[in-house]
């Protein structure tokens, strides 16, 4: 006598909601299926939860499987955990089993069975029911006299009884329905008999509910082994149509809450199989199935990012791990922190190999690192002059036509002089001795030349008038002590090129909380908007040589401006090419301007979705047809849905939850104080060569009225 093929199983992972119809159909299917030969069907229930299993003999593993796939959409995997064995089990028979279960109360039983199966929610507790589908039946018909399958057998002694009209439509109500031979056993193990019993007598209650007039279930002893080894029986003791048998399942049918399951929003979506973390983990899949740990390698990265999700809700965390992992790798690393807790978290991690390469820019230091937006030889004044007015007139309101012709040549006039400074911009405008100093090296007769010509030919009320607008907001800003300090450094010992050509990590500290949020967006943008001429200027690199560079902006919609003649589609796309991989946060939708928002729409290939309010919520479900409005709303904190870019192609949205921050090893302040030692310079100082530079009319009012020669700044030291 041959062995019967082993048994293979695979646990599945219902979508919900789960229609009955669609689950009616698969049965229905299975049923006209004899091919596939014994089915198992289990939902095993534990502290952890419930799962549901499918177990078929080897040979028809893969049909099967395709067929639950095809027809509900569930995905199946191999077992999350163990069959745990039962201690004590139970055989389902029925009284009169000619006549039909109930088939109008699906929902209702379904919740009872699930509500009993939920009861298994201690330490130890296992609760089963197991069905085997044996030899199929097809509808037939009921003939018009049939005999009462109720009839005793001393009602024989005055000839067969014949069904009454209900009990003729009972057997009726079966035979028109496809259906199986059933084979139906419940199982548990608990820490003490009674627990066992307790949760036996609960489940059979439950499955009780099923009962129709004429009917009655009973429980039998049995062997537990025959469950734990899910055993063909050597009879069948049930014969049950597919309505009947649908609610006994446990099965998550319909649609809302239902007891013992987690919520119905948000949707645990799955993963596709084989992704590749490239080294740059932040996440965890939590759909139930096989967990994989989720990232951006680098080359995806340089298609840009995008996170979303408002404060609290763990884009910060999510932040911190890319980096973590970029600085781990030896890339250039760029972080612009509105609100300095991420740069502390930062300095807090920052891997041995590459604590020398740290630069802290923080106006609150008190030997601050410097950044002069307007230096480079390299670099094309016209396009750093055109990167700093498109962030002053990002911060900006009521921006007028004399304001840009005022600070726009203003701006290209230091961009071109040596050894200016953008705090060299009200003396210019206002100091005909120092103005002459400066005009007076730049030959550009029909360009700049032309504007002082007229400027210069101006009365000083004039002069005042003109310049009124642009002085009235650039004072403000340019008296304070940290702005001066950061941005008056003619000769700062830190060059931002240096980010791409040294690989440093350059981490901008912008406390909004102690720096007035318009000075630290002022001050942010600036720096961002001089790294463009920077990341343009490396298309002179062979590709090769064009490390890619991750650069993070939190609150991206107050440091991401673009010269007027650019758009930030077309940046974002250069940038891809020339190795800057741009990581970028916000709250909400409605703070981008709305062509900000649309090129990063575009542009950001990964993205990153916390939960949501309902507006970004409705708007994002708009954009997918696997998740809704709801799902978005109701993600906890730290956990996320994700589209990432991944080997060229999109992965299309999944969930998952991110990883908790990585571990501390460094010393935030040490790091903090090496930084400013190597690249700062004393407040004093800075202060004291801004005199020198910007009292040159002392010199200026004793000199002829033409062009000095004498180079304009400071002198290098021999």
């Amino acid at each position: 006598m041959r062995s019967a093929p082993p048994v293979i199983w695979r646990e599945v992972h219902w979508q919900r909601p789960f229609p009955i119809d669609a689950a009616m159909e698969l049965l229905q299917r299975i049923a006209t299926e004899p091919s596939l030969g014994a089915v198992r069907l289990e939902a095993r229930a534990s502290a952890t939860g419930i799962r549901w299993l499918i177990g078929l003999e080897k040979p028809q593993i893969g049909t099967g499987t395709a067929m639950v796939k095809q027809l509900t959409g569930a995905r199946l995997t191999a077992p999350i955990g163990p069959r745990i064995a039962v201690v004590s089990a139970g055989r389902i028979r029925l009284r009169h089993p000619a006549l039909s279960l109930t088939t109008e109360r699906i929902g209702a039983i379904t919740r009872s069975v699930l509500a009993a199966l939920a009861q298994a929610n201690r330490d130890g507790d296992k609760l089963v029911v197991q069905i085997v589908l044996g030899a199929r039946r097809g509808p037939h018909l009921v003939p018009e006299a049939v005999e009462d399958p109720r009839r005793a057998w001393w009602q024989l002694l005055w000839g067969t009884p014949q069904a009454p009209t209900e009990v003729r439509s009972s057997l009726k109500q079966r035979a028109s329905q496809h259906g199986f031979r059933v084979e139906m056993r419940i199982g548990a193990a608990a820490a003490t008999p009674e627990r066992r019993r307790s949760l036996l007598t609960s489940l059979f209650g439950a499955l009780r509910v099923a009962e129709a007039a004429g009917t009655r279930l009973h429980l039998d002893g049995l062997a537990p082994a025959s469950v734990n080894a899910a055993r063909r029986p050597g009879s069948y003791r049930l014969a049950l149509s597919v309505p009947e048998l649908l609610p006994l399942l446990g099965w998550p049918l319909g649609d809302g809450p239902l007891p013992g399951l987690p919520a119905e929003h948000p949707r645990l979506l799955p993963a596709p199989p084989g992704l590749k973390d490239g080294g740059r983990a932040f996440a965890t899949t939590t759909a139930p199935g096989v967990i994989q740990t989720i990232g951006i390698p680098i080359q995806d990265a340089a298609f840009h990012t995008i996170l979303l999700g408002p404060t609290g809700s763990g884009k910060s965390t999510a932040l911190l791990s890319l980096i973590v992992a970029d600085m781990t790798a030896g890339r250039p690393v760029l972080v612009v922190d509105p609100k300095a807790d991420l740069v502390r978290d930062v300095l807090e991690r920052i891997p041995e190999h590459r604590r020398g390469d740290v630069v802290v820019i923080d106006p609150l230091s008190d030997r601050p690192v410097g950044i002069n937006v307007l230096s480079g030889a390299d670099r094309n004044p016209e396009l750093v002059a055109d990167s700093l007015m498109a962030a002053l007139k990002g911060i900006f309101d009521n921006w007028g036509v004399r304001s840009e012709d005022v600070l726009g040549s203003a701006l290209l006039t230091l961009a071109r002089t040596p050894g200016a400074n953008l705090l060299w911009l009200p003396t210019l405008l206002t100091d005909p001795a120092f103005r002459r100093k400066i005009t007076g090296r730049i030959d550009d007769p029909l360009g700049v030349g032309a504007f002082w010509a007229r400027y210069d030919a101006l009365t000083p009320q004039q002069q005042a008038m003109e310049i009124g607008p642009a002085m009235n907001k650039l004072r403000t800003f340019l008296i304070r002590p940290g702005m001066r300090a950061v941005l008056g450094q003619s000769e700062s010992r830190f060059d931002l090129s240096e980010l791409f050509t040294k690989k440093k990590i350059v981490l901008i500290s912008l406390n909004k909380g102690l720096l007035g949020p318009e000075f630290a967006r002022l001050l942010g943008s600036l720096v961002v908007g001089s790294l463009w001429p920077i990341i343009l200027g490396r298309s002179a690199l062979p590709q090769e040589k064009r490390t890619i560079a991750s650069l993070y902006i939190d609150e991206v919609q107050d440091y991401l401006a673009l010269p007027a003649s650019g758009d930030l589609a077309d940046a974002l796309a250069q940038s891809r090419s020339l190795g800057a991989a741009w990581q970028l946060a916000h709250q909400y939708r409605d703070q981008l301007p709305a062509a900000m928002r649309a090129a990063i729409d575009t542009n950001a290939r990964s993205k990153i979705v916390f939960g949501l309010e309902q507006a970004d919520a409705a708007a994002l479900a708009k954009t997918t047809r696997e998740l809704s409005a709801e799902d978005f709303q109701l993600l906890p904190a730290h956990h996320v849905y994700v589209n990432l870019r991944q080997q060229g192609q999109q992965t299309g949205w999944f969930s998952a939850a991110t990883q908790p921050p990585p571990p501390v090893v460094s010393d935030a302040i040490e790091i903090r104080q090496r930084s400013a030692e190597r690249y700062g310079r004393p407040v004093s100082e800075i202060d004291a060569a801004l005199r020198r530079d910007l009292h040159l009319e002392q010199q200026a009012d004793t000199a002829p009225h033409n062009a000095s020669t004498e180079p304009v700044g400071r002198r290098k030291r021999a």
